[in-house]
């Protein structure tokens, strides 16, 4: 799963942390302006489902998701290149606040961020490297696709339970972007049902076969019975019947 940090990764750290600081250090506020709010969204503020990844409630906010673009980001700019990898990045981040924004328009509410190009990234590393061991709490070992899917579920279930102070619902979109965004690019979805084809005409290739040798096993040794016959009592003990099922059978076993 993990890879060396490319200068997308990088500079999204660089500035997730950065901007982080400067309001601790300026002891400022910017999510008045630049955090989501679903009401100012549909009166036209479209630029804040950009701005709104940038800013952090806590260290423990930015952390944790800094942690996420860490450990999981590298793997995929390395594959995709530094511009793609941005573009994923900033794109599954706004589709989870397109998601929030639609679930509740008229909300006052603001939303901040990157949770949702984490999520994006997250989705995209399970359908890409499904097998990759992670180890949860760094003790659990568990394979990406089921960590994700469990992460997704709970996600999709605490849309209609959860109202606290977590947007679920950017989780959510963005896990839906970057799955969409994979498989639409990378092939993945039309691989898939290529692969499972080819192994169904495998298998059926495989158990023709299988059938055919116990077929020919099976008809070896009724010619073997009969062989022995004419071994003991000499070709005219057999039947008319016996004499063309061997011509029949020797004709089989030749092919």
């Amino acid at each position: 799963m993990f890879g060396r940090i490319g200068e997308g990764v990088k500079i999204l750290l660089i500035a997730i942390f950065g901007i982080f600081a400067l309001e601790w250090l300026l002891n400022t506020d910017w999510a008045d302006r630049f955090a989501l709010v679903p009401a100012m969204v549909m009166h036209g503020h479209v630029y804040q489902l950009i701005t709104y990844q940038f800013l952090h409630a806590n260290f423990w906010h930015v952390f944790f998701n800094a942690m996420g673009l860490f450990f999981f980001g590298p793997a995929l700019e390395d594959r995709w290149g530094t511009p793609r990898f941005l573009g994923f990045f900033l794109g599954t981040g706004a589709a989870g606040g397109v998601l929030a924004t639609l679930v509740m328009p008229s909300s006052p509410i603001p939303i901040i961020g990157c949770s949702g190009s984490v999520y994006g990234i997250l989705a995209a590393s399970a359908i890409l490297y499904p097998d990759a061991v992670i180890y949860l709490y760094m003790i659990i070992p568990i394979k990406a696709k089921w960590l994700v899917l469990g992460m997704g579920l709970y996600e999709f279930v605490s849309m209609f339970y959860n109202h606290g102070s977590i947007s679920h619902e950017a989780h959510i979109g963005g896990m839906v972007a970057g799955s969409l965004f994979v498989i639409s690019t990378e092939r993945y979805f039309m691989y898939r049902v290529k692969r499972w084809f080819n192994q169904r005409k495998y298998d059926r290739e495989w158990n023709r076969r299988e059938k055919e040798r116990e077929q020919m096993g099976d008809l070896r040794k009724q010619v073997d019975i009969i062989l022995d016959k004419v071994n003991k009592n000499g070709i005219d003990s057999l039947t008319p019947q016996e004499r063309r099922w061997l011509d029949e059978a020797s004709k089989k076993l030749r092919g």
